[in-house]
């Protein structure tokens, strides 16, 4: 059975770009606020398909990249684990 979905949402994300995924929350509200007029789609895809390739080219170690989460990690408005 075909399902009539009203609205789409598209979410692009990647595992590199960890503040994406802070938005699991605002996806399960609007599934429990619009049920199924709703179609959620969410798509990974990746600038970098090699972490060694992607902290030479920030200039991160693995020490780096641990203190760069750190740092970034009290920006968000919620915490996070």
């Amino acid at each position: 059975m075909s399902q009539d979905h009203r609205i789409a949402v598209v979410h692009f994300t990647a595992p590199t770009c960890w503040w994406s995924w802070g938005y699991e929350a605002v996806f399960n509200r609007l599934k429990l606020v619009y049920g199924d007029q709703i179609k959620i789609v969410i798509l990974y895809g990746t600038v970098y398909e090699d972490i060694d390739e992607y902290k030479k080219n920030y200039e991160l170690d693995d020490a780096g990249m641990v203190a760069w989460l750190k740092k970034h990690k009290k920006l968000w408005a919620y915490p996070c684990t």
